[in-house]
């Protein structure tokens, strides 16, 4: 634990930028084809073609970017004031969300149709004003027949995050200490040899591969990826500003990157419907979770060539960086 560090102001406006991201993803969920908790009565392919491309890369960047917010934290923060900090702005936040910001959303989705509803098919649908729904929305959990948005709704990322943060604690801590520190030194060398986009690329495409969407373990209901695989994507964050020889290497690869993001974002859009049985889909899982770490280093190269001069030195909300989604 050290002095607390420089912020680092591109990854405050990357954080920004792709909350402003997500909000227009869910705002664009309403017109696409796919479920969701309440439709408009037009749809649209275009915004169906929007939401597949922004699923792709969105959530393992956000669990990405979070593994870098923890490095940050816990380089001048001992673990209990961290796991402090951590139920400080995830758990409490997730608590107010649950209690008052997701009834509404809840009612209006037990008001619309129950067959077009992504938790209610079956159910008969809802008939009264807030006020009565309110008390019947603590009655049976959601997607289990019930009504309490136990996970948040689209809230689910800050109780994922809080668990991940408890989880990997005992990980990063050893990380901090000198013997940790030789290890990340050597996984940078070895990313330097191999390429990073192989090195820390395969084991999230493996992890992806053989996890079955239809296991509570490996279900793709949080976000459109398994659950391990965002922890895979937030260790990466963590390790790559443990060292700045991945920063480097990131960016020596950023071509490569680029080109494999496209080409790989191509193939999945031309050949999706021929991979809907096993065991081709599995492989067109383990080429989706490449393509993902694919577009993240797109992303952070131009994060780390805009934080190295170009960027703001302000971020322009401050307090979204400190209590929002890649707190």
């Amino acid at each position: 634990m050290t002095a607390k560090p420089i912020r680092r102001y591109d990854f405050d406006w990357l954080k920004v930028l792709a909350t402003l991201a997500v909000f227009f993803f869910h705002c664009a969920r309403f017109f696409d084809l796919g479920e969701w908790h309440t439709k408009n009565n037009q749809l649209s392919v275009e915004m169906t073609t929007l939401t597949d491309f922004t699923s792709l890369w969105i959530m393992p960047l956000f669990f990405t970017l979070s593994g870098t917010s923890i490095h940050f934290a816990l380089s001048f923060r001992n673990p209990r004031q961290f796991i402090q900090q951590r139920v400080t702005r995830l758990l409490i936040p997730l608590i107010f969300g649950i209690l008052i910001l997701i009834p509404p959303q809840v009612y209006i989705e037990r008001l619309g149709d129950p067959e077009q509803s992504v938790a209610f098919q079956g159910m008969p649908p809802f008939s009264g004003s807030f006020v009565e729904f309110y008390p019947e929305y603590f009655q049976g959990w959601y997607a289990f027949g019930g009504n309490f948005a136990w996970m948040g709704l689209h809230l689910w990322y800050l109780l994922m995050l809080f668990g991940f943060s408890l989880l990997t604690l005992p990980l990063f801590g050893f990380l901090n200490r000198s013997t940790g520190q030789m290890l990340i030194t050597q996984l940078a060398a070895l990313c330097k040899t191999f390429s990073i986009l192989l090195v820390l690329g395969l084991p999230i495409a493996l992890l992806e591969t053989a996890l079955d969407p239809e296991t509570l373990l490996g279900t793709h209901i949080f976000g459109g990826w398994a659950l391990p695989t965002y922890l895979i994507f937030l260790i990466c964050g963590y390790l790559i500003v443990a060292d700045r020889q991945f920063e480097l290497v990131i960016q020596r690869n950023s071509t490569s990157a680029l080109i494999l993001a496209i080409l790989t974002t191509l193939l999945l859009f031309l050949t999706h419907e021929q991979f809907t049985a096993p065991p081709a889909e599995a492989l067109f899982r383990g080429l989706r979770a490449f393509n993902a770490w694919f577009w993240v280093v797109v992303i952070l190269v131009r994060t780390f060539l805009w934080g190295g001069g170009t960027a703001p030195q302000k971020c322009p909300c401050p307090n979204l960086t400190d209590y929002g989604y890649t707190t």
